[in-house]
């Protein structure tokens, strides 16, 4: 429920809301025009927004509550106690295929990575291919093999291939085929859109057109704040893209279709996860950066289709309010989903877009 009057703004929000707790800061940031917020939340929800708090400069008070019952105001964070609970980074590195295995299916290992329609999307637990965001090639297993190839679609699972010796002429055929059936009907956009990662991986592909250099990572393993009990906890969650700038800076990027509530908030909690001194120290390492390189914040923000991006209030009232000591930056996408470089509008540092 909302209040208001001249001088302040104030949102109850009931247990019933859950996880969109979350949202309920995005919506008073654009509402209250500079005013103060007052937000109630329920105990086991109110996390990310005291997470967020120390990072942005809105007078903003938080109030919990817990089986009907008002508890007393939790202590504000600070900004160091903000990033030390970011959680630490990921330890584990991309799936290596066993040398056996190698062997086994070089030639297709070595023709997915050439092929110019696929993009690597490999995780811990396999090596992997996709097409416009949508995973159509996999290889997991050291002794015996497990390729997967199409779109593994809930009502129309991909080709599974089983072996332990070498690939045959005839399986290499097959999954090529399968592969390429995969390739059409993600272009075709058969079981989904995936715009958002369609756009991701071809800025991927195309590096300089968000000033960036090479190693460009993707879906960078990370941590948010998360609810959902009384103690402060962490959800999994992923980097879109994570980059060098030309001064040897690093830059987190936060992706998103058009305008979006959740797009600033979520590229801040990113940001505190990669400047907590432990994951600086590791995303450098990755990146191969300076100890000393600082860490910037993109947001690239796309049309959907390819289209210009519609940007809206959200955006420009929560840019407004991040604290000053974050270097952000905008970057209007457009032409994203054809076979070119995406035609990239990069706003100065610290500019926010003006709403659409």
């Amino acid at each position: 429920m909302w209040f208001e009057r001249k001088d302040e703004l104030l949102a109850v929000v009931g247990e019933q809301e859950g996880s969109a707790t979350d949202t309920v800061l995005a919506h008073a940031l654009s509402l209250a025009q500079g005013r103060p917020l007052r937000l109630v939340l329920p105990q086991q929800w109110a996390y990310p927004t005291r997470f967020r708090q120390p990072w942005l400069t809105a007078d903003i008070g938080i109030w919990v509550h817990s089986r009907g019952k008002l508890l007393q105001q939790p202590p504000k964070l600070t900004k160091q106690e903000s990033r030390d609970a970011a959680g630490e980074c990921e330890t584990s590195r991309p799936y290596r295929l066993g040398p056996h295995a190698t062997q086994w299916v070089r030639e297709l290992t070595e023709w997915a990575t050439a092929h110019e329609d696929l993009v690597e999307a490999h995780r811990r637990n396999l090596r992997g291919w996709s097409c416009n965001g949508q995973r159509v090639l996999t290889i997991e297993g050291k002794q015996k093999v497990k390729i997967r190839a199409g779109i593994d679609a809930k009502d129309a699972p991909a080709t599974l291939h089983e072996i332990d010796a070498p690939l045959t002429s005839t399986t290499f055929k097959a999954i090529q085929n399968e592969v390429a059936v995969g390739i059409g009907q993600a272009h075709g956009k058969e079981f989904g859109k995936f715009e958002e990662h369609h756009m991701q991986g071809q800025l991927r592909r195309y590096p300089n057109a968000l000033l960036l250099e090479e190693p460009l990572l993707r879906e960078v393993p990370a941590w948010r704040p998360a609810g959902g009990q009384t103690e402060p906890r962490r959800g999994r969650g992923f980097i879109d893209l994570a980059g060098i700038d030309g001064a040897g800076d690093i830059v987190v990027v936060e992706t998103k279709l058009d305008s979006d509530e959740m797009l600033i908030l979520q590229g801040l909690d990113y940001w505190v996860w990669a400047t907590r001194e432990d994951n600086a120290t590791w995303l450098r390492d990755r990146l191969y950066a300076s100890p000393t390189a600082a860490t910037n914040l993109l947001f690239a923000i796309g049309g959907k289709d390819g289209k210009a991006p519609k940007i809206g209030k959200y955006e420009r009232s929560h840019l407004e309010v991040l604290a000053p000591e974050i270097p952000w930056r905008i970057a209007k996408i457009s032409q994203w989903n054809g076979a070119n470089v995406p035609q990239v509008q990069m706003l100065p540092p610290s500019t926010p877009p003006q709403p659409d």
